[in-house]
């Protein structure tokens, strides 16, 4: 089982990525979001190319890693997040 995302307005890109290799489902909402009633959601797999960027003052140093969302704007966030939760489960249990 995997989750397929298809974008691009002019051409079609798509992503599959299978639900066992998915490390966490996370719901963002943005102020934009929150004026429509949508949400995003960010699946990260652990071969998920990811944006860091590493900040140093004189005081700490971190990194940061930024995430490109799987679904955006979708109108059930949480709705869907728990699908795919329930769906990295199954695959999990079947597999053991």
């Amino acid at each position: 089982q995997r989750l397929i995302t298809q974008t691009g307005a002019i051409g079609l890109d798509t992503r599959y990525v299978d639900l066992e290799k998915i490390q966490e489902v996370n719901v963002n909402i943005g102020f934009i979001d929150k004026l429509f009633g949508t949400g995003n959601i960010f699946a990260p797999s652990a071969s998920q190319a990811s944006i860091g960027a590493i900040v140093t003052d004189s005081r700490f140093s971190y990194t940061q890693i930024i995430y490109r969302p799987n679904l955006a704007a979708l109108k059930e966030p949480y709705k869907v997040q728990k699908l795919l939760q329930e769906a990295m489960k199954e695959v999990k249990l079947s597999s053991s």
